[in-house]
């Protein structure tokens, strides 16, 4: 029986010689010699230790590049001139200064590069404004450039603080107290009320300024049909007496404070 199938096969497949070779080599594929297999492992083995080789060579460059970029700092031109440089450079540069490498980044980061520049006496002087709450813009004159400073995430207006003698004074809007910060503890205390007319909506409509050796207050109630604002002023003692104010004028106003200035001339 087998033998007939065969017969058959052999007359049906005889006729066409491009099929009977597509058929023999189907059912009997070539049989690569041992030379080819072992020079296509030895390719592969190339290939992977080319891939490895590769990956090591691209993880010692970006090594590499990231010492010589920190050294940019050190070796080049040396660690003081480069600090020297940098801080005579405008602080609107320095966010793009910090991008450069991390020593760069870290000088700026943690504030290292505005202590310095404070110690060699560098100032430069800008203009901040605000148009919306809590919304402030900041101008170099120097460089003409515009920055939209981060927004307050508080409803609270900022610190209201006032330098007088040497000492540093503080309002506390929410409990309407007067505080002194000890330089010596590195503690505030508590020396007394604000005037009892101060108000204030979280802070915002009221000043809290220093005028010569005086601290000055200025705020007063809101109404519907309008109001008015006080100035108070209270000469602080060094021996941390409460706070006695002194009522110097008011004047009718349906607006806050949005701003003071003390200025001498």
């Amino acid at each position: 029986m087998v033998e007939d199938r065969s017969y058959l096969l052999s007359r049906v497949f005889s006729a066409s010689r491009p099929s009977e070779t597509r058929w023999d080599h189907h059912m009997h594929p070539p049989q690569e010699d041992s030379s080819s297999v072992s020079n296509l492992t030895n390719g592969k083995r190339a290939l992977a230790d080319d891939d490895a080789e590769l990956k090591d060579g691209l993880r010692q460059r970006k090594s590499l590049k990231l010492t010589d970029d920190d050294s940019l700092i050190n070796d080049i031109i040396g660690r003081d001139i480069s600090i020297s440089c940098l801080i005579r450079c405008s602080r609107s540069d320095y966010a793009s200064i910090a991008s450069l490498n991390r020593s760069f980044r870290s000088l700026v980061k943690s504030g290292t590069i505005y202590r310095l520049r404070r110690q060699n006496r560098i100032i430069e002087h800008w203009v901040y404004f605000s148009c919306q709450l809590l919304e402030w813009v900041a101008f170099d004159p120097v460089e003409r450039r515009w920055m939209n400073l981060p927004k307050m995430h508080s409803a609270e207006a900022p610190p209201l603080v006032a330098v007088v003698n040497n000492e540093l004074y503080a309002a506390d809007h929410a409990g309407m107290v007067v505080r002194k910060y000890d330089k010596v503890s590195k503690k505030w205390f508590t020396l007394g009320r604000l005037p009892e007319r101060a108000g204030s909506v979280n802070g915002w409509g009221l000043a809290f300024r220093a005028c010569g050796e005086r601290l000055i207050v200025i705020g007063g109630p809101r109404s519907s049909g309008g109001g008015f604002i006080e100035l108070n002023c209270w000469i602080p003692s060094r021996d941390g007496s409460s706070p006695v104010w002194t009522l110097l004028d008011r004047k009718h106003s349906s607006n806050f404070v949005y701003n003071c200035a003390v200025m001498g001339c």
